[in-house]
């Protein structure tokens, strides 16, 4: 009953768009709507823009932080997009302009009426990937048939892709269904941000102060019985020379007040971003985030570990990329006790053809590429 309930809601939500969409006034302004759900994704992107042109940003609430940051900015409108009244002023703006640049997967893009010749530009929230997703992903498989049409209007709504190297360009050919064609390598534009940092980054005096380990896990729909990491057996082992930060994926359904607590670990907040902690890490341990090809880009000679406690039945739910394991450094763990170890091992990680594979055109110049391109779509080229 549930389902068929979120099924038929979905269907009206889909003719609601389709109808507001036609009916809306079609022009073609020299205007930019950008869709953001993901914080900390931007990073001087929007403000580039806006100095070539007039950008609307429709942001989710999670991004309130990142829409304060923008206010400054002349050519930038920012309004939410939660709620009806709000997707029914995006979607009639988006007939009014001639590029939408969207960090994400946004539902209401496949029944967008693009007869105004709207050119929708995606440049996600991810430098690599580990995890499937898209039509590969097995959770996705499974969906509706009326479900699996919907991912399709979508992925087809997407005029180009940007990416930072032909090792995500084809997988977002495999996941989306997309063409070479429609594949922009120009890099990511979060990466100019990293590679900055990388560049002026101070190393920690270790002599005067504890290194630290950074845990970013990605997100689960289901908990374990307990805290997959066994963060007491870690300070007992490490506690001396280490400190672990922790930071829970947005959406995690763990409350970080009632798990493990001691002068060893703290568990970041939402505000905290998790570019700045990968920036900290001595140690990034992580399982299926992208953080580790962000990781990588920063520190090529660091110590990346994957805690990959559920391998097997993550493997079997979403999906790992194909041959994945061969192309990821050597230091997958499936204990706290092997995470100990690896750390314990004190070697660094050798990330370099890791990091040339999946950061190609992540070279700090990603944005004047990527403005180049919108603006050849404006017509100013």
């Amino acid at each position: 009953m549930k389902a068929t309930l979120i099924s038929a809601s979905k269907q009206i939500y889909d003719k609601y768009v389709r109808a507001v969409s036609r009916l809306s006034k079609s022009e073609q302004q020299k205007e930019i709507v950008y869709l953001m759900s993901f914080p900390n994704n931007d990073y001087g992107l929007i403000a580039a823009l806006s100095e070539r042109y007039k950008v609307t940003v429709f942001y989710t609430k999670n991004c309130l932080p990142d829409v304060k940051r923008l206010q400054g900015l002349v050519a930038v409108t920012c309004l939410p997009l939660d709620g009806l009244s709000h997707l029914t002023r995006c979607i009639r703006q988006l007939k009014k302009v001639r590029v939408c640049v969207c960090d994400n997967y946004f539902a209401f893009l496949g029944d967008i009426d693009k007869s105004n010749g709207l050119r929708v530009i995606q440049i996600w929230h991810a430098t690599g990937a580990i995890k499937q997703f898209g039509y590969e992903d097995l959770t996705a498989q499974k969906r509706s048939s009326k479900d699996r049409a919907r991912f399709t209007r979508v992925y087809q709504a997407m005029d180009y892709i940007v990416v930072g190297s032909e090792a995500m360009a084809d997988v977002f050919e495999r996941s989306y269904g997309v063409a070479a064609s429609q594949i922009w390598l120009t890099g990511f534009p979060r990466t100019d941000y990293l590679v900055n940092a990388m560049q002026t980054s101070v190393e920690t005096d270790h002599e005067m102060s504890k290194r630290t380990i950074v845990y970013l896990p990605t997100y689960r729909e289901n908990l374990s019985p307990t805290y997959p990491l066994d963060i007491q057996q870690l300070e007992q082992a490490l506690g001396d020379h280490y400190r672990l930060i922790i930071k829970e994926h947005p959406h995690s359904l763990w409350q970080t007040a009632e798990l493990y607590q001691s002068s060893f670990v703290t568990y970041a907040n939402a505000s905290v971003s998790a570019d700045d902690l990968v920036q900290q890490a001595d140690v990034l341990l992580t399982d299926y985030s992208s953080v580790a090809f962000d990781y990588a880009l920063i520190k090529p000679h660091g110590r990346l570990v994957f805690y990959w406690y559920d391998e097997a039945t993550y493997g079997q739910t979403t999906g790992l990329q194909p041959n994945i394991k061969a192309m990821l450094p050597p230091t997958v763990c499936h204990t706290t006790t092997d995470v100990i170890a690896r750390i314990l091992d004190e070697k660094t990680t050798d990330l370099t053809d890791f990091k040339q594979m999946w950061h190609t055109y992540n070279d700090g110049q990603a944005i004047e590429r990527l403005l180049d391109k919108i603006t050849r779509e404006m017509g100013d080229a």
